[in-house]
């Protein structure tokens, strides 16, 4: 009898433990992103791949043209992305330096129209645009590095 005691506990033990796994919402799953096409050497590039990668919601990537902009010759690489729920465009503009970021941001993207504003994280330019506020707003301050 004890035996048979013995057995069964063992075995509800060594079942909870194998039911312990961890579930991830397919919906939510984040594909890692990589800023292919810039060069490993600029200063923000990591930076930016840890900010896509770890926001609150998954960015997928666009495949879209910016169109002519002013003081092009300041700009490395242009990535447009968007986040999968909630919809936020981000555009993100790598330049050589914070002041020719903040060049291409005053010259292009100074209009707070249609719900779009634009900040800089050293050497890179940032542009959020959306229907919701609040979502652009949280996107604004995450790359901008503020809490």
């Amino acid at each position: 009898m004890k035996a048979l005691i013995t057995f069964v506990l063992i075995g509800l033990f060594s079942c909870s433990f194998s039911n312990q796994s961890t579930f991830v919402d397919k919906q939510d799953m984040k594909p890692k992103i990589r800023l292919n096409g810039l060069n490993d050497d600029h200063p923000n590039k990591e930076m930016m791949e840890w900010f896509l990668n770890n926001y609150e919601e998954a960015f997928i990537e666009k495949r879209e043209d910016t169109g002519k902009l002013e003081n092009e010759n300041l700009i490395q690489n242009i990535f447009h992305f968007q986040t999968k729920r909630s919809g936020v465009s981000l555009v993100l503009i790598f330049c050589d330096n914070g002041n020719d970021a903040l060049t291409v941001g005053k010259t292009n993207f100074s209009s707070a129209e249609n719900n779009q504003y634009f900040g800089t994280n050293g050497a890179v330019l940032f542009v959020v645009k959306g229907s919701d506020n609040d979502k652009v707003t949280s996107v604004l301050g995450f790359f901008a590095g503020e809490e």
